[in-house]
């Protein structure tokens, strides 16, 4: 009990405040996909009506879509262009540019447009 501080106590809550700040800015401000003109290895997040999606545009031309919804707890990743991962900016689950997990909390990969969820 004695390790308890009252500075410890502060920074939780500022921690907490940042998170939450992160959530709420990223589900107001993310940009409506009415044009997607992605040049090869570039990706980003859109939004189409209520669903948000990660689109990544390989080297060959291909798109990849996933959900950009973590399956953690619900925040928007965002693309990492040094390491070409879907980050959570929350809790700091990454994925691959396919939505697969690659560290944790997160345990489940970003569905795939094919899977048609969100």
């Amino acid at each position: 009990p004695s390790r308890f501080s009252t500075t410890a106590a502060g920074d939780l809550v500022e921690e907490n405040a940042d998170v939450a700040a992160s959530f709420v800015g990223d589900w107001l401000t993310k940009p409506r996909a009415e044009e997607l003109d992605l040049a090869p290895d570039e990706a980003t997040v859109l939004r189409e009506g209520s669903s948000v999606r990660g689109v990544y545009r390989d080297d060959g031309g291909d798109h990849h879509v996933v959900s950009a919804i973590c399956p953690h707890m619900g925040c928007l990743v965002e693309w990492n262009d040094g390491d070409r991962t879907w980050d959570c900016p929350c809790h700091g689950s990454r994925f691959d540019y396919e939505g697969g997990v690659i560290d944790g909390p997160a345990v489940e990969d970003l569905p795939s447009s094919a899977d048609g969820t969100d």
